[in-house]
């Protein structure tokens, strides 16, 4: 692969340079560590639904209409430790009501475990290990929500939050005084997120992001690569594929107020089977691309100040349907819509509670049959108007370190 062959140059050429310019301990540093972490989850009521379908995978998609109940979305523990002066080595690990044991109880897994090295070169820093991919980070940090919902591209799983490789970042301040900045990231990793390897094909990251005009504008773009092996319909020996990843960010951040807008594309090569040419040759081909892209917006703001804060959102999921072809999954016929408002209160520091509305909602993109019983799952399955999952929650976030 060529983005392995240019990245191992890369880091060898660093290392080249690097190895003039050794780390000198100083005496005063002492070694040290941090353990921390976050949990947040919700009590909630599912007020609208179906009752027929429940496949999906936004959160609750799958949970059954009227349900009432409380969950823990995710559990954090981390520990931080300054190994030297430029050293630190950081171990995550993650819980919630989604990852269990085979007996159904709750457990964790290996969330990051990396090396970070801060002035690898000047103003960059490498980390090595199972680490943060940064393909959205910047709108994660500026929404400020995760308690709330994943950010566009993770929540729709088009982008991956962290993954087994080796990544160089990079920061630098336009000028000796402000906050304006300009950085990049590069990396190569698995693929596989936080799974173990299991096949030579490797994926590559690279992305820029920039704080201007006193850190009021924040923009972001992220690109990241991967091949991938698959049998194609009616074929016997695995052959390549590949998924291309396109994020962008830009908001805008006032003393009251931050607005955000984040654009994520995907085309993943050969996954839609054009039913059409089997109908008309009696061979499928398997050449059509799958294109998911979707829009997020959302806005936050202050009621008062260090107490009270409210916040909206909406996002827009394009699963790029064709007409007459069979899709990856039944899911993929419907095009979803996101909202989610609410308030945020703070009665100490990192203490949250937040009361919210999560609404999810479906339109199916095929031909409504001129004959039609919704009660038939034969008619079902060619078309069906899903109802919206509507949820009121109070969501309840808490950090400790």
């Amino acid at each position: 692969m060529k983005t392995k062959t240019f990245l191992s140059s890369l880091l060898l050429v660093m290392f080249a340079i690097q190895i003039n310019a050794q780390e000198k301990p100083k005496e005063e540093f002492k070694p040290s560590g941090k353990l921390w972490g976050l949990a947040f989850g919700d009590f909630y009521n599912k007020i609208g639904g179906d009752t027929i379908i429940n496949f999906g995978e936004s959160e609750f998609a799958k949970t059954k209409k009227s349900q009432t109940s409380i969950s823990l979305r995710r559990i954090y523990l981390g520990y931080d430790y300054g190994i030297s002066q430029n050293f630190t080595a950081h171990l995550l690990f993650e819980a919630s009501d989604g990852i269990l044991t085979a007996g159904g109880d709750r457990t964790s897994l290996i969330k990051s475990c990396n090396l970070e090295w801060k002035n690898f070169l000047p103003k960059h820093t490498l980390y090595i290990g199972q680490v943060g991919t940064t393909s959205f980070s910047l709108a994660e940090k500026t929404w400020a929500y995760r308690s709330v919902e994943k950010v566009f591209g993770d929540a729709r799983k088009l982008l991956p939050s962290n993954d087994l490789g080796i990544r160089i970042s990079s920061l630098f301040k336009l000028e000796t005084e402000g906050k304006n900045k300009v950085g990049y990231h590069v990396m190569w990793a698995t693929g596989k997120g936080s799974k173990p390897e299991d096949n030579n094909l490797e994926k590559a990251y690279a992305g820029f992001d920039a704080s201007l005009l006193d850190a009021k504008v924040l923009l972001a773009l992220n690109y990241d690569y991967e091949d991938q092996l698959y049998i194609p319909t009616g074929g016997s020996k695995h052959v390549l594929k590949s998924i291309r990843s396109l994020e962008g960010f830009i908001a805008y951040q006032h003393k009251l107020f931050t607005v955000g807008v984040e654009y994520v594309s995907q085309t993943q090569k050969n996954q839609v089977i054009d039913t059409t040419g089997f109908i008309a040759t009696g061979k499928n081909k398997d050449t059509l691309d799958y294109k998911p892209m979707g829009l997020s917006i959302f806005a936050r703001g202050t009621i008062l100040k260090d107490k009270l804060y409210a916040f909206a959102r909406y996002d827009i999921y394009n699963k790029g349907y064709q007409k007459g072809y069979k899709m990856p999954s039944i899911a993929t016929y419907y095009n979803e819509g996101f909202l989610t408002v609410g308030l945020d209160y703070t009665p100490t520091n990192n203490v949250h509670f937040i009361p919210n509305i999560w609404m999810n909602s479906y339109t199916d993109m095929r031909a409504k049959p001129s004959s039609y019983d919704a009660t038939k799952a034969s008619d079902r399955a060619k078309y069906y108007e899903r109802k919206s999952d509507m949820v009121v929650r109070l969501t309840f976030y808490y950090v400790f370190k």
